[in-house]
């Protein structure tokens, strides 16, 4: 029951918002395949770059992450170092590249004199980017832009997943310190993950039922169910479990569905993320 505790999902919901964030959707009437549209975009004078990046996820899902490396080189030759840097680092992390977004960071930051001349919401970005490889530098370039902007929800949530990534004790004390700025109940889910590495089950089962019930998201799910069984409530645990063994299976991008409007190429969770997703909630089953 320990294993989900040592791999904290972080990468992968940052994957994820990014897909949600950048997505642009095609009109009814465009009926090209992924690969054909990717290929076409890529032959144009003028580039729609948000859609490029999109569709070169879809490629690395669909194995074909070479092809889709052909999106980065055609980001440096459209784009000044920061947009370059912004738009490459969601294909670099799926590509297993994180290492050269940190890099590309520094170059933008050193065209623009200084990283404290970029936004501060994409100095967030940076830091959520690099902090698999580089936690202590994130959580630093974190800092500055919570310092730069403290009533950002934005930047205490970002905040927030850093800290509980190295620290769950100071982590808990920033979330009691700013949880009326929290309006994103997925974001409770830090919470609870440093208060079951804390041994805080109780407030763990809260954090994480309710960061459970928003979205579509398993990993709550499999945090939550780990919560329940160390409450010696297996039952319930391995009801939770399979109802995100289910998610993992049939996830499809449905939030503009809700409006109305179908999505050609819907997101979807691809082998390589089935089987990282299955794991933890194997070992919560057990």
């Amino acid at each position: 029951m320990g294993e989900p505790l040592e791999r904290f999902p972080h990468t992968k919901d940052l994957i994820d918002l990014i897909k949600q964030t950048l997505a642009i959707f095609l009109p009814k009437s465009s009926r090209l395949p992924p690969e054909q549209e990717f290929n076409k975009l890529l032959s144009k004078r003028r580039l729609i770059p948000n859609r490029l990046v999109e569709l070169a996820l879809t490629l690395i899902d669909n194995g074909k992450p070479q092809l889709a490396s052909c999106a980065v080189e055609r980001l440096r030759s459209e784009f000044p170092p920061l947009a370059y840097a912004y738009f490459s680092a969601p294909i670099l992390m799926c590509l297993g590249k994180s290492e050269q977004i940190d890099a590309l960071f520094e170059e933008a930051a050193k065209s623009k004199g200084g990283r404290e001349n970029i936004d501060p919401q994409i100095r967030a970005c940076w830091a959520m980017y690099i902090s698999s490889t580089d936690p202590e530098k994130a959580i630093c370039l974190s800092k500055e832009v919570l310092d730069a902007s403290p009533s950002n929800s934005t930047a205490v949530v970002t905040h927030l997943g850093l800290l509980s990534l190295l620290d769950p004790t100071a982590s808990l004390g920033f979330f009691k310190e700013h949880r009326s700025m929290i309006k994103n109940p997925g974001a409770l889910c830090f919470a609870g993950l440093a208060s079951l590495r804390l041994g805080l089950l109780p407030e763990a089962e809260e954090y994480l039922r309710v960061s459970a019930l928003f979205g579509h998201d398993p990993q709550p799910k499999a945090y939550f169910a780990e919560a329940l069984y160390r409450l010696n409530r297996p039952a319930e645990a391995l009801l939770v479990c399979r109802e995100a063994t289910v998610w993992v299976e049939q996830y499809s991008e449905s939030m503009l569905i809700d409006f109305g409007i179908r999505r050609q190429n819907p997101m979807h969770y691809g082998y390589i993320d089935k089987k990282y997703f299955r794991e933890p909630l194997n070992n919560s089953e057990l």
